[in-house]
């Protein structure tokens, strides 16, 4: 539903980049994206990298999360690094950072996550 596209994986750094599709039914009636929206785009880069730096062994289910917004995301591209800060005995703590195709920062998340076994679905 994001348009979720991976662009970097960085295992030894714990991080990822990936592109993200800001649709304009994603927009609010001032025509910007509407910031839950925003905000699961960055839980998804958050959990990808916590993912990946488990070796793709642990999903990232989020316990708590904080984002701040610094500007309003037009619809289009956005680029988002997510980031593995600190794997503790039972608790992962992630942070997100979301750019516009100007490369200006638009907004910024830290999350607390419970790592759980990956079992992939079949579909």
């Amino acid at each position: 539903m994001l348009g979720f596209e991976m662009l970097e994986i960085d295992q030894a750094q714990r991080r990822i980049v990936a592109r993200f599709t800001g649709r304009e039914d994603f927009t609010n009636p001032t025509g910007h994206i509407q910031g839950g929206v925003l905000s699961a785009m960055l839980d998804d880069a958050m959990s990808v990298a916590g993912l990946v730096a488990s070796g793709m062994a642990s999903v990232m289910p989020t316990l708590e999360m904080k984002t701040s917004f610094f500007r309003p995301a037009a619809p289009g591209s956005l680029r988002a690094i997510g980031r593995v800060v600190k794997w503790g005995k039972t608790i992962v703590f992630l942070e997100g950072e979301l750019f516009d195709e100007a490369d200006r920062l638009i907004a910024k998340a830290s999350a607390t996550a419970m790592p759980a076994p990956f079992t992939p679905r079949s579909r």
